[in-house]
């Protein structure tokens, strides 16, 4: 009985002692949300929230692993690695920023009579999805995205990529009657993201209090539009667990508690201003006789390598957003030009699951 109580009360003692830690950053002390937190094993525990905190579900999760160490990541910040002990002591988490930004070339529409159709914006793509925690399906490559310059519809497509798989997790649609495929990895959707003119075609934008651009959606406010330095960042949560997407259909029930975007911009207004981008989302998914959920994570980024105007799409097939190739295609080894171009890297111990565990197809 006494074990039993000991157990209990150590176990409020790390609840407690770890969902009131606050992820801040170094310099401004200002909360930090959506840092994502792995095990040392490359298991992804969860993200901080919107108050930089991290959540009783990451506590649980910790708990759960029994992870000695954690990993913090964060892009625009250095990666660092504490002991769930030391974490416990300290009162909040630093991260130190990355002052090493993307620069691009920016491209102009001219106002010459003849306007090219396209612009054409060469990019790096990189995506991953968890299935409880761990890392099953990774792709990344060269994509590029054709806008017309006449009404900003934009079409893509895949011109080099590398897609891995752990195929000894199950997929959501082969544990139960109902076939479907789950599957967020691919190169994402960035329509209404490109410039801060498609950004207010989706959003109503305006200053708060402090004169910051504010963006919301029928009256409920979702972000900012921060303008520092050389750059514009957005920072956008469309769903949370407060304010979740219910989905049911064909005998499967899924739950969207945490899409987050983050993008970086030219620090201008013109038509090519983006310049990274990345989403987060979390699922919970089940099967309708099923008691418990998967736990479906993805994280999709983009990266600007090149911008130029062009009058075709050379005549190759567009590729649907979020479409997983189950072949590996590549003529050029086009990641080794990450670090030449300070595109952030993986996590170090998401990379080393992902290079011991994952099958290249």
């Amino acid at each position: 009985m006494l074990r039993i109580f000991i157990l209990i009360v150590f176990s409020f003692y790390i609840n407690n002692a770890l969902s009131q830690k606050m992820v801040v950053d170094s310099l401004y002390k200002k909360p930090i949300q959506q840092v994502e937190i792995y095990t040392e094993n490359g298991k992804l525990i969860g993200t901080t929230d919107k108050e930089g905190k991290i959540t009783e579900d990451s506590v649980e999760e910790i708990k759960r692993r029994n992870t000695q160490s954690l990993f913090f990541y964060k892009i625009g910040f250095k990666e660092i690695k504490l002991s769930v002990t030391d974490i416990m002591l300290k009162d909040t988490i630093h991260l130190s920023e990355i002052t090493t930004p993307i620069e691009l070339e920016e491209v102009i529409l001219s106002a010459e009579k003849t306007v090219p159709k396209y612009l054409k914006i060469t990019t790096y793509f990189r995506s991953i999805q968890f299935s409880d925690s761990q890392p099953q399906y990774y792709m990344d490559g060269i994509a590029e995205y054709y806008i017309k310059t006449k009404n900003s519809r934009i079409k893509a497509k895949i011109i080099q990529n590398r897609s891995y798989k752990d195929k000894s997790i199950k997929r959501i649609d082969e544990k139960g009657l109902v076939r479907l495929n789950f599957n967020i990895v691919g190169i994402p959707y960035i329509d209404d993201y490109i410039n801060k003119e498609q950004l207010m075609e989706e959003y109503n934008i305006k200053k708060d209090e402090e004169q910051e651009l504010i963006l919301s959606q029928k009256n409920t406010i979702l972000g900012k539009y921060l303008e520092e330095g050389t750059e514009n960042i957005l920072e956008i949560q469309i769903y949370s667990k407060e304010n979740p997407k219910v989905m049911r259909a064909f005998g499967s029930e899924s739950i969207l508690d945490n899409y987050y975007i983050n993008a970086t911009y030219n620090h201008n207004d013109s038509f090519s201003s983006l310049k990274s981008f990345k989403e987060s989302r979390s699922y919970k998914i089940k099967q309708k006789k099923e008691s418990t959920y998967t736990q479906i994570n993805a994280v999709n980024e983009l990266y600007v390598l090149s911008k130029e105007f062009v009058n075709d799409m050379k005549g190759a097939k567009s590729n649907s957003y979020y479409e997983f190739i189950s072949k590996s295609n590549y003529k050029t080894d086009y990641w080794e030009m990450i670090d030449d171009r300070d595109i952030p890297l993986l996590p170090g111990v998401v990379q080393k699951f992902i290079n011991d565990n994952l099958y290249k197809l």
